[in-house]
């Protein structure tokens, strides 16, 4: 397995593990209905941009084995209205279900948070999906703690309430 800087035609293996993952992950979370409706084809279409045209700051690093994208992390600069110039963030991180519990997901996110660290940030920050018990542990026997913010995102029907949490880059 290599864990690797991503590039557009990376865009169809990482938008096969978003939609693989949110449909998992989400499901019991997030109305059956829009996880069903998930189109691998428009990720396919939002990475690509996201790959072709890297806004300044940002990364997206992939782990592949034998040609297949297993999971992604995303990483630049934190786009809060109350963040400082020191504050990164974790924008997205997923890894394919068959893979889960294997390590990936901490590889991966040590790689971005290691990017963030060398463009100069002191802390970063995420999103994460209120009742998602199990990712939330992820991040806490990870380091990250919940720093108080919270914020509700529109769904199709339904509204997304997110939790933020902060991880100090200092000492890492």
């Amino acid at each position: 397995m290599d864990i690797r800087q991503a590039t557009p035609q990376d865009a169809q293996g990482i938008a096969q593990t978003h939609v693989a993952t949110w449909q998992f992950a989400y499901r019991g979370q997030l109305p059956d209905a829009f996880l069903d409706s998930l189109s691998i084809e428009k990720r396919v279409q939002t990475w690509q941009k996201i790959l072709s045209n890297p806004s300044s700051g940002s990364a997206v690093w992939v782990a592949e084995a034998q040609g297949d994208i297993l999971g992604f992390c995303a990483v630049g600069p934190s786009q809060d209205a109350d963040a400082t110039p020191e504050t990164g963030h974790l924008y997205a991180i997923y890894v394919d279900p068959n893979q889960i519990g294997q390590g990936l997901g901490s590889q991966l996110m040590a790689r971005g948070l290691e990017t963030l660290k060398a463009q100069g940030f002191k802390e970063a920050t995420l999103w994460v999906l209120d009742t998602n018990e199990k990712t939330r542990k992820f991040y806490e026997s990870r380091g990250w703690s919940e720093d108080g913010a919270k914020k509700t995102e529109p769904g199709e029907g339904f509204v997304f309430n997110e939790t933020r949490y902060r991880i100090s880059l200092t000492g890492q």
